[in-house]
């Protein structure tokens, strides 16, 4: 399978820190978000992991490259115009026509990549998977409703209210059958989130995450607070 890690955002909502550092190379706990989810990629045997780049990609690189160890295979695709999230998706799966694993870079997580993927694998046949956590915060969500069979049935991208809890964590499984379908039905789609998750109401399964999982910087001031946020959270599990 691919893992692509997105990472290609400009993070203007963290500027100036993002004036000269990108976000995915913020840190958490004194390391880089993106580190974070390499070193979690490569527990995933067998995976080529990918990484798309735009603002400040020379920093990327340089960062990568600093990682690169020995049969580890690192891509960059570096994007002169930013493609969009589903763009990225579909490029990347022309050239490879297999499983791919794409998530946001930019969120703190305690999610298990390894079990997520044995997850997947273990579904009695290949279906969408949508990694998933409990908030309050739906204005900045994509709020998911499930039903017992752990379905998607209902999605609402950013709403200015919801009664929902459970929302996108920006982790998503898709098997090649189902890339084939939305790349042969839909041609043009720019957000993973806002235009395909739509499309597989129905379809996709729901992987709650246990833990912790926080975009690191909505804004200046959840970024300045983000560990103690994820201490104060961790300790009321």
């Amino acid at each position: 399978m691919d893992i692509l890690l997105l990472a290609a955002g400009k993070g203007t909502r963290l500027s100036p820190l993002t004036d000269t550092t990108p976000k995915c190379l913020l840190p958490v706990f004194g390391k880089p978000i993106l580190k974070y989810w390499m070193d979690q990629a490569f527990r995933i045997e067998g995976a080529n992991v990918f990484i798309n780049t735009h603002h400040l990609h020379n920093e990327v690189t340089r960062f990568v490259k600093t990682l690169e160890d020995k049969g580890r295979n690192i891509n960059l695709i570096y994007e002169p115009e930013l493609l969009g999230t589903a763009g990225t998706l579909f490029q990347l799966f022309e050239e490879s026509q297999t499983d791919i694993l794409a998530l946001h870079v930019d969120n703190f997580s305690d999610i298990d990549l390894l079990g997520l993927v044995k997850f997947c694998r273990e579904l009695s046949s290949p279906l969408p998977v949508l990694a998933t956590f409990f908030t309050s915060n739906h204005q900045n969500s994509g709020m998911v409703n499930i039903n017992r069979e752990n379905f998607m049935i209902e999605y609402q991208h950013k709403p200015s209210f919801s009664s929902l809890r459970l929302a996108n964590a920006g982790i998503f499984y898709f098997p090649k059958s189902t890339l084939q379908e939305l790349k042969a039905n839909h041609m043009v789609h720019p957000d993973i989130s806002k235009d395909l998750l739509p499309l597989l109401i129905g379809k996709a399964q729901s992987y709650v995450i246990e833990g912790v999982h926080l975009d690191i910087g909505t804004d200046l001031e959840t970024y300045t607070n983000i560990e103690e946020t994820i201490i104060r959270l961790r300790s009321l599990l």
